[in-house]
């Protein structure tokens, strides 16, 4: 096993000609065992174990696997970048990950065909413990750090990318970075370390985003956005396995698909949270065999979507489903407030609990004199236009819970998800929203095809068949 030494580059007019076109193509997709492994290297952020120095660009090009064993930095005016279909494991001890700290820069740019993957070195069918992450601060508003931020901060390009056994973290990005079509596959909580395990954690910024899968997530949340995030997002999908899912502690031991608050320390803090979404899928286990206990466990705030700590947020067209205990779940008096008075808005979309008198959640006294049958008449009420569902499999999704085939849970030509899809909101008439014919996050388009991959556990990457 050899070192890399980080490439030079002119970083100038490379660095723009990365972010707006594909790199070159590589003729095998790293997803599959290879019939010949390529070689291995040592990846450092330093010119070499030897000389401490840091290089301002590295490099990293798909015909070499990269191995990380050291935690890899991007400072300021520093650039990481990585060619479609390049291969990355990490090993999983310590939080070794990947940081781009504010100023610092990462170009990640896959294609359907040839995805940026970042891995676990572990031994396939043994990835137990995760990986540091991605990490990414920018230099926009968070709100634990007063109002102001540069809104069009620009950390980078995230596209056709694939993180295994690890979270991403994306701490006050800026509205020029592109986010878009990204996996994180089961990230696992390690409280212990500070590690919560939520797949896309999402504090500040203003970054807006698409096509976003979370699969198999152990931690208490496939989507945490807090701390006076306030972008447009489409196409997220939370789709949960029965055997991952442990609640987060504290004064709100939540697990859910989607949680949104404000600032857990400061209810009024500024910027407040406010995601705008359409398009949202969250697929809960449904009670199936072998399901972590917290899904059942009704001391928890256990729901698809769960509002906490003042949260708020627009969602339209959207599937919110499989969770046993709650389809929406209420935290508090500002979040219950925050529905009330139509700050916090869900429009268009379709519900579904297995235990129906709490499909829509609210604890006793939270919201005085209104009750969790109040919130459910709201939630339904007709200027809305929500339903619910009774069962999963009135859905109609094809493949739904086959994780072990590595199939994902499309919906059937007849399902009820082709009907009732309304943009005809202020919110979401804006050029950044596709308008499309289905609510939830896949429709007759399905974006996930070929590049994403629900059997990380079995994939012998860099191994000769």
């Amino acid at each position: 096993m050899t070192i890399i030494r980080g490439k030079s580059v002119v970083t100038g007019i490379i660095l723009v000609l990365l972010v707006g076109s594909s790199l070159v193509s590589c003729d095998k997709s790293d997803s599959k065992p290879a019939s010949t492994a390529k070689p291995e290297k040592i990846l450092l952020d330093t010119y070499s174990a030897e000389d401490s120095r840091r290089k301002q660009v590295i490099q990293l090009d798909s015909d070499t696997v990269y191995i990380l064993s050291s935690s890899f930095r991007r400072l300021d005016g520093e650039q990481l970048l990585i060619e479609q279909g390049t291969l990355i494991k990490v090993d999983p001890v310590g939080n070794i990950g990947f940081t781009i700290e504010p100023g610092g820069v990462l170009i990640a740019n896959g294609t359907r065909e040839n995805p940026v993957v970042f891995t676990s070195r572990d031994i396939v069918g043994s990835q137990s413990k995760n990986w540091g992450g991605v990490t990414i601060t920018g230099k926009s508003v968070d709100n634990a750090q007063g109002r102001n931020g540069d809104l069009t901060d620009f950390s980078g390009s995230l596209s056709f990318v694939r993180i295994e056994f690890a979270s991403l973290r994306l701490n006050a990005v800026g509205s020029r970075t592109l986010l878009e079509n990204i996996q994180v596959s089961y990230a696992n909580p390690d409280f212990a370390s500070g590690l919560g395990g939520n797949s896309f954690s999402i504090t500040g910024g203003s970054f807006d985003a698409r096509n976003l899968f979370s699969y198999a997530c152990g931690g208490p949340a496939d989507f945490f956005i807090t701390n006076g995030y306030r972008g447009k997002m489409q196409n997220l999908l939370a789709y949960r396995h029965p055997f991952f899912g442990k609640a987060e502690t504290g004064n709100h031991p939540y697990l859910g698909g989607l949680v949104v608050q404000n600032n857990p320390f400061d209810a009024v803090a500024e910027p407040i949270t406010e995601p705008h979404i359409s398009n949202l899928t969250v697929i809960g286990p449904d009670g199936q065999a072998g399901s972590s206990p917290d899904y059942a466990d009704t001391t928890k705030e256990s729901a698809a979507l769960i509002a906490i700590n003042s949260g708020s947020y627009k969602i339209r067209n959207s599937v919110l489903m499989g969770f046993p205990h709650s389809a929406w779940y209420l935290g508090d008096f500002n979040s219950a407030y925050a529905v009330h008075y139509e700050i916090a808005v869900i429009g268009n979309s379709v519900f579904h609990s297995s235990n129906e008198a709490r499909m829509f959640f609210i604890k006793d006294f939270v919201y005085p004199p209104y009750s969790l049958n109040d919130f459910r008449n709201y939630a339904l009420s007709p200027k809305f236009n929500n339903r619910i569902l009774f069962t999963r499999d009135a859905f109609q999704f094809t493949d739904l819970y086959k994780y072990e085939e590595g199939l994902l849970p499309l919906p059937a030509l007849s399902s009820p998800v082709f009907t009732g899809a309304s943009f005809q909101d202020s919110y979401f008439q804006v050029p950044f929203f596709e308008v499309v014919d289905h609510v939830g996050a896949i429709g007759k388009n399905n974006w996930l095809a070929n590049w994403t991959n629900l059997i990380p556990l079995k994939t012998r990457y860099n191994l000769p068949e």
